[in-house]
């Protein structure tokens, strides 16, 4: 019995549904129809910041045992062999999470591992796919070429350099703290390596502090002191001061200088504090200002040739203030009163046993203040 085609389709369609399995497996077995190795996804360019980790992906569709995978430099210089690393560097591996990946992995990246990496697979001719590398620099303060804490006079012109390195290039931005806590800054000046300061006054001294940014974590700041020497300026809380004969009292002016220097109190020429008769004793005291202190001097039992000029006198190596007192006889002043009244007049006592606290920059004995609040002589 001879079977036509199409007359049991039965029959016919497993029979040629083998025959085709069979032809197919045959063709693919000697490559007639093997799909050639690609690349699987397009290049992707890879930015990562200095001592991170770099993955240039390669994911490679229909690869065989025939062909070979290998990573190169831009120059072409082998850097992996299929998963084997081929140079001396311990940072570089290929690592494949999937099959068809070939990940070229760069730990702890070097400004200097920037560039073009290239992705290599054997056909005829080799196919090859180009990853680029960007490597980003966190900010760098260059410290030997850059400003060290300064110390400058009054009126001087100040420099201060901030040389900051970095991919992309960080921009310098300039602070000062507003106490010496330095809890809290303000920004001075516009931005730029380079901060001037003209014509120093006391006042501009501080801590400065310059910040590198770039937009790449961590920013980097670095702090400058600036220390500003000036001459001491007296001032006297006041110009006269009466007291009795035979009482005694307390004589004091306030010294603003930076550094300090000599500090003493004289009458008649004589510095006071060389006195070995006991008369006279000076001190000074600190404030919650370091640049300013209080000169204080004590009188006992004031005699008729204590009354007078007592002058208080500051100098450094930059220059020299002083400022003059009188300390006259109050109870001549009272008696002068009582001989142009007509009943008595009860006096009260001129000097307290205690410290007057006048402003807050320390105490006094009782003073008659004077108007004229620069402490010159009236």
């Amino acid at each position: 019995m001879i079977l036509r085609l199409g007359e049991d389709s039965n029959l016919w369609t497993p029979l040629l549904r083998l025959l085709l399995r069979v032809i197919m497996a045959w063709l693919f077995e000697w490559k007639v129809f093997a799909a050639e190795p690609s690349f699987g996804i397009p290049a992707i360019n890879v930015t990562v910041i200095e001592g991170d980790t770099a993955v240039l992906e390669c994911s490679i569709l229909h690869l065989t045992e025939e062909h070979q995978v290998v990573w190169t430099d831009a120059e072409g210089f082998l850097l992996t062999h299929n998963a084997k690393r081929i140079i001396d560097d311990k940072r570089l591996s290929v690592e494949r999470p999937l099959k068809q990946l070939w990940n070229l992995h760069i730990r702890d990246v070097h400004y200097s591992d920037r560039g073009k990496y290239v992705c290599q697979i054997s056909t005829q001719p080799p196919k090859h796919k180009d990853v680029i590398l960007n490597v980003l620099v966190p900010p760098y303060i260059i410290e030997q070429y850059s400003s060290k804490d300064m110390t400058v006079q009054e009126g001087d012109t100040v420099t201060l350099v901030c040389n900051a390195t970095g991919v992309p290039q960080p921009e310098i931005s300039w602070f000062r703290y507003l106490s010496d806590s330095m809890q809290e800054k303000e920004r001075i000046g516009s931005r730029g390596e380079v901060l001037i300061i003209h014509n120093v006054s006391r006042e501009c001294g501080g801590t400065y502090v310059c910040e590198a940014d770039s937009g790449v974590e961590p920013r980097q700041t670095r702090e400058i002191k600036l220390v500003v020497q000036y001459p001491p300026e007296v001032f006297l809380p006041s110009a006269r001061l009466g007291q009795h004969p035979g009482r005694e009292t307390f004589l004091q002016c306030e010294v603003t200088a930076h550094p300090h220097g000599t500090m003493f109190w004289e009458k008649d020429g004589r510095d006071l504090a060389a006195d070995r008769s006991g008369k006279f004793n000076v001190e000074i005291f600190n404030t919650d200002y370091d640049q300013k202190k209080i000169l204080s001097l004590r009188i006992r039992e004031i005699k008729n040739e204590d009354f007078g000029q007592y002058t208080c006198v500051a100098d450094n190596f930059v220059g020299a203030d002083q400022e003059t007192m009188i300390l006259y006889d109050y109870s001549i002043h009272m008696r002068r009163r009582t001989t142009t009244t007509a009943s008595p007049i009860i006096v009260p006592p001129v000097v307290t046993d205690h410290w007057i606290p006048v402003d807050s920059n320390g105490p006094i004995y009782n003073q008659e203040r004077s108007n004229n609040r620069n402490g010159k002589h009236i």
